[in-house]
């Protein structure tokens, strides 16, 4: 965007940066923990943030605020969480869970990519505690233009999206 190749973008909250507006809320969900099919939290049915304190997480969401949005520094109790190793991509996880050396907060419609790239080495654990995620489309404030306006007012009308 701030090459001017993209005018808008569909990306996950929160979104701090001054020079970036934030338009529509597009879509909401709950995030999962993937974990290796194999793992003691695999069986469950749900878990809390809480168990993340006797895990290893992984790292890599940036910036920082985002991390802290869906891994937070500390369970709900007070316990640290553990962040072990650092990926950048969907891909670089995989077989990092699939080994069970660590666990990952990820967003809920990764679950739906199981319907075109099984994997039967991970399983996706509902964060029962966790806030909701939410997407909206970003665009440069300085790029700003009467297309970007009408394509947010279109997305607002439309209403928010299941992925």
């Amino acid at each position: 965007m701030r090459a001017r190749e993209v005018d808008v973008l569909l990306a996950w909250l929160p979104v701090e940066e001054r020079d970036l507006t934030v338009g529509p809320i597009i879509s909401t969900e709950h995030p999962v923990l993937a974990v290796s099919a194999t793992h003691r939290l695999a069986t469950r049915t749900s878990v809390s943030y809480e168990d993340l304190g006797d895990e290893i997480v992984m790292g890599g969401a940036h910036p920082g605020y985002w991390r802290e949005a869906i891994v937070p520094t500390r369970t709900p109790s007070g316990r640290p969480i553990r962040i072990g190793p650092t990926v950048s991509t969907g891909e670089e996880m995989l077989p990092i869970l699939a080994a069970g050396e660590a666990v990952s907060p990820v967003y809920g419609h990764s679950t739906r990519y199981t319907r075109y790239y099984v994997r039967p080495d991970t399983v996706h654990v509902p964060i029962r505690d966790a806030p909701p995620l939410r997407w909206a489309l970003i665009w440069s404030t300085a790029a700003e233009n009467d297309l970007i306006r009408h394509f947010a007012h279109a997305a607002r009308d439309v209403g928010e999206l299941e992925f």
